[in-house]
This record gives C-alpha cells, structure tokens and sequence, in this order.
C-alpha cells in the first residue's frame, strides 16, 4: 500500500468522482516483512539527513515560561530544519519513528516535560541568562532511527507500539474499508506482494486479466539479479531494475519478536481476508 495518499478518508470519495469505474490494484505484504522494510528505509533517509541542533536563549522567569510552554505545546520547528519538513510532510517521519501512544511514550513525554521544567527553575534561581540546547525534530528523528526495530516495535512492558507508523500502516484491513464503502468488492484486485516479487509473471498475467488488457507479459521479460535478490526486466536494448533505494538488506529482527508481531496480527490479518475474501496464507507465528 502506498505510503500517505490512500489513507486519507476522502480520497476513495475524489476517486470515484473522477471516475466511478475506476480498477483498483492493492499489492500488498506480510505484515510484519512490510513493517520492517518501512522501518529499513525510513531509517536510511533519517540517517542522512543533516542533524541540526536549535539553539535557544532566554532568561530570568522567562526561561521558566519558556519551558512551561514547550512543556504544553509542541516545539516551534527551528529554521535549519526545513529539510525535516519536507521528509516529514512526504513520510511522516516523527510519528513514524517514534510512535506517540501507549503507556512507554508517555512515560518518556512525562520525563522529558519534568526534566525541562527542572533545568528552566535551576536558570530562573540563579537569576542570570540560560542557554538551552534541544534537538531539533529532525535531531531527533535522527537518534530515533537508530534504535532498533525491537525497539520501537515492541514497548519495554512486552506491548506491541501500535502506533508505530509502519505497524499501524500494515493493519491493511482499517485503511481498505472506507474504499470498499466506496467501490464495490468487484472492482478491486489483491494482489500478494510477496508472491510478486518471488514470481512477477503470474502476478502480472492476473493483473492483466482484472483490467481486461492483451496478455504481454512473458517469462523472457525478467531476469533474477542476484545483487538486489528480486526480478529485473529485461528490454531488447537493455535492462530496468528499480532504483538503488529498493532491495536494500533487513537488519536482523529477533526471531521472538516477530513471532510476537506474527500473532498480534492474526486478528487484524483475519479482518482483512474476510474483507476482501481471500485468505493470504500469512504465517501467525
């Protein structure tokens, strides 16, 4: 599924305006296999960005006002960050790396606000000016990307972080409902991503069929490139692989928390195949 535009409530809505018969295809992953290739690339551009630091100055009580406020309100994003803005407008990177719920993220907010209030009082005691140097978002998104998927997936006390952006974009079954509300079952193909990418002809010939199209596709077309570890296509005046960014390698994952992973989407993955009905054969364990 794509990354941000088909989640947006009314778009099925602006679709079907433009046209009302419109084919739908929906490729789709094994959860938690999606979940830690979403983490693998948001972690590569996080960690190529640049990692500006804000620096603030304020004094006497206003310090103490200063970081009562921040304590209440999100940041102002600093200048040097626009860089962050525009990866966070298309990817949505603090939330993705982060999360933002659960009872690990508030306790970390609630420690964060109390350490904040606590080196404001200290400035405004002693009277004199305070410098206070604080990440600035994309810092922080930074220092986020180098956790470990373990980490942010799965929260200290053994509950899954559900609103880890690429966990959360993989409960297919929430952000395919409202374009069912909209368009009928008939309109829509599920096509299994990972079945795409282990045979590309099958998956393309079934594509072809659901949009009623002259079958084109054949086995010469492809080619294994075993760098990348999936299909290439191959032209009469060369050859097309996607770009560098695609087939990077996985980290390692702990075998037990994708299993954890596994069986905490069973349900959702249940959801999903009643919605569309087809059963995917994703493993629960």
């Amino acid at each position: 599924m794509s990354k941000f535009t088909p989640f947006t409530l009314q778009v099925p809505e602006r679709v079907r305006a433009m046209n009302a018969s419109i084919k739908l295809l929906l490729i789709v992953r094994e959860p938690v296999t999606r979940a830690i290739s979403d983490y693998t690339q948001l972690r590569s551009h996080a960690a190529t960005a640049i990692l500006p630091l804000a620096e603030r100055e304020s004094s006497g009580s206003g310090a103490f006002a200063s970081a009562s406020a921040a304590a209440a309100q999100p940041p102002k994003m600093p200048s040097q960050s626009l860089l962050y803005a525009k990866l966070q407008a298309a990817h949505g990177y603090d939330n993705a790396l982060v999360g933002g719920s659960g009872a690990g993220a508030k306790e970390t907010k609630t420690k964060l606000s109390v350490a904040g209030r606590r080196q404001a009082g200290a400035g405004a005691a002693a009277g004199g000016t305070m410098t206070t140097t604080t990440p600035s978002p994309l810092a922080s998104a930074a220092q986020m990307a180098a956790k470990s998927f373990e980490e942010l997936a799965i929260f200290p006390n053994g509950t899954v972080n559900e609103a880890y952006r690429p966990l959360s974009i993989s409960m297919y079954h929430v952000h395919l409902h409202r374009w069912l509300e909209v368009f009928p079952r008939e309109q829509l193909l599920v096509v299994n991503g990972d079945r795409l990418i282990e045979d590309p002809v099958s998956q393309l010939r079934r594509i072809e069929a659901f949009l009623g199209i002259e079958h084109r596709v054949k086995s010469e077309h492809f080619y294994f490139n075993e760098t990348k570890g999936f299909y290439c296509l191959r032209y009469d005046n060369g050859d097309r692989c996607l770009r560098e960014t695609k087939g990077r390698k996985h980290p390692h994952v702990d075998p037990v928390v994708v299993s954890r992973l596994r069986r905490f989407f069973a349900e959702y993955n249940q959801r999903f195949y009643e919605l569309v009905g087809e059963d995917l054969g994703w493993p629960e364990e």
